[in-house]
């Protein structure tokens, strides 16, 4: 009869390393990660309807210096000029088209929630910001359901990128400042995230929780989140 000898503690220390191999593995053959993701690009004529004026402006701009030199691909025996959603912003800014909040005005908060799951609340959500951000505002995502499919479209792997303070949990639970430091950049230059991790599931019971409700530092939970934002 022969026995054999493990540490129990190693065995789950390589386990888990070699599911974190194999999580990236999947990541890199599915979609990029959100230090390497880049927006769309196309040609002169379409920033120039994005932008608002004409091709021949942003061309004059250029020349001028008013305007960074464009990037260019090779089409043919021609060079031609290339542009993503963050260089229109550039774009508007220079021409005086950039969205403005209006003076002493607020941010605008839209919510998108259903208690029924599958209804298209993520799919919404996360177009619509991109949408906001095409068309030069400024735009912060967050991202409040611990499933983080939006934090994922965004090239982040909540086990991977994020560590505990990264989400919602601690401006809803310690101090609403601290929201700031769970803000992430993203390939838009305009559009910013506040991702979530599947811990963010506990923020529920948290704040169900008598002494929760009864926190006069905070106030009560329901209005903890757009004192944060």
């Amino acid at each position: 009869m022969q026995t054999m000898q493990f540490n129990f503690r190693t065995l789950c220390r390589n386990a888990a390393e070699r599911g974190g191999q194999m999580q990236q593995r999947l990541l890199d053959a599915l979609d990029a990660r959100h230090s390497v993701k880049t927006l769309p690009e196309f040609g002169i004529e379409r920033a120039a309807q994005l932008a608002g004026c004409t091709a021949n402006h942003i061309r004059n701009l250029e020349a001028r210096g008013d305007l960074p030199e464009p990037r260019t691909i090779e089409a043919g025996s021609t060079q031609r000029r290339i542009y993503n959603y963050n260089e229109i912003n550039i774009i508007r800014e220079i021409i005086g088209k950039r969205p403005e909040r209006p003076s002493g005005a607020g941010c605008v908060r839209v919510v998108f929630s259903n208690l029924k799951g599958g209804v298209a609340k993520t799919t919404m959500s996360l177009h619509f910001a991109q949408y906001l951000a095409r068309e030069g505002y400024q735009v912060l995502l967050v991202d409040a359901d611990p499933q983080a499919t939006i934090t994922g479209a965004f090239g982040f792997i909540p086990d991977l990128d994020l560590d505990d303070g990264d989400d919602l949990f601690p401006a809803l639970t310690e101090s609403p400042a601290l929201i700031a430091d769970a803000i992430k950049r993203t390939h838009w230059n305009n559009l910013e995230l506040i991702p979530a991790r599947l811990a963010l599931q506990y923020t529920d019971w948290r704040l169900s929780q008598p002494e929760e409700r009864q926190n006069d530092a905070l106030g009560p939970p329901p209005v903890r989140l757009h004192r944060a934002l």
